[in-house]
């Protein structure tokens, strides 16, 4: 977290030198952007994790299936 408060301190102040100035709407405007897109991307990441573990599971199935099959 505190490198991401980092970097938007950075923006921040670069966005001071090259516009002579910014508002404190503009500062909470670029955070909220920032921090609505790494939730968007948490729950993404959430659901491809699921997926994921959906897989692993009917992989593991599909391998003790064969497993038995074959030493009967």
């Amino acid at each position: 977290m505190r490198k991401n408060n980092e970097y938007l301190h950075y923006i921040y102040n670069k966005a001071l030198r090259e516009k002579g100035g910014i508002s404190m709407a503009d500062y909470n405007e670029m955070y909220y952007k920032l921090f609505n897109q790494v939730t968007d991307t948490i729950e993404q990441l959430k659901k491809l994790q699921q997926q994921l573990q959906d897989a692993l599971q009917s992989a593991e199935e599909i391998y003790i299936e064969s497993s038995e099959g074959g030493e009967q």
